[in-house]
C-alpha cells in the first residue's frame, strides 16, 4: 500500500513539474489565483522585470 502512496506523490510532483515548464503563463496565474505568488501592482518599480534589484533604470537583465 506504501508503494501505491509513494507511487502517486511522485507521479503528482512530475505532473507539476512537467505542467509548470509546459504551460508557464497558465502555471503563473495558477499560481496567483491560488495565492501562492505575490501579486504585481502598477506601483512597483519595473514590474516588467517583477522589481527585481537587480534591474536598474527601468531595463530588464
Amino acid at each position: 500500500m506504501i508503494e501505491v502512496v509513494i507511487a502517486a506523490i511522485i507521479v503528482a510532483l512530475c505532473a507539476a513539474y512537467w505542467g509548470a515548464r509546459l504551460f508557464p503563463r497558465q502555471w503563473a496565474s495558477l499560481r496567483t489565483t491560488a495565492g501562492l505568488a505575490p501579486k504585481m501592482t502598477a506601483g512597483n518599480a519595473n514590474s516588467a522585470c517583477g522589481a527585481c534589484k537587480a534591474c536598474k533604470g527601468g531595463s530588464c537583465h
